[in-house]
């Protein structure tokens, strides 16, 4: 599962979590691995934008999960990919008010 909400996680890291009894849930103790991976969250206007977004996310071999009720589209963009293509892709579509989004864990350089 790609997160939605947790900052600087990607998909594939490996944590480490500690159960807090009190709260009866886990919490956040450290990285064990790190994927290398980068998540980017888009925070879509209109969603029916999502699945051509989508579309072209998957030929860019990106793979995403979606949260209707919010209209966002998590984004797992693998280490072995060009993020350069991607990021102008994002800019753009921010640029014509399709959309913001947020790097919310980013790996790659560019």
């Amino acid at each position: 599962m790609i997160p939605f909400v947790a900052k600087n996680i990607a998909f594939g890291d490996i944590i480490l979590a500690e159960f807090d009894k009190d709260d009866n849930q886990y919490h956040f103790e450290d990285f064990n691995t790190n994927s290398g991976n980068t998540t980017v969250r888009i925070f879509v206007y209109d969603d029916n934008i999502i699945e051509e977004t989508r579309k072209w996310l998957h030929i860019k071999s990106c793979e995403s999960e979606v949260l209707l009720v919010r209209n966002i589209i998590a984004v797992n963009i693998p280490k072995n990919i060009l993020y350069g293509p991607i990021k102008l892709f994002l800019d753009q579509g921010e640029r014509e008010n399709k959309w913001t989004y947020e790097e919310s864990c980013l790996e790659h350089s560019y």
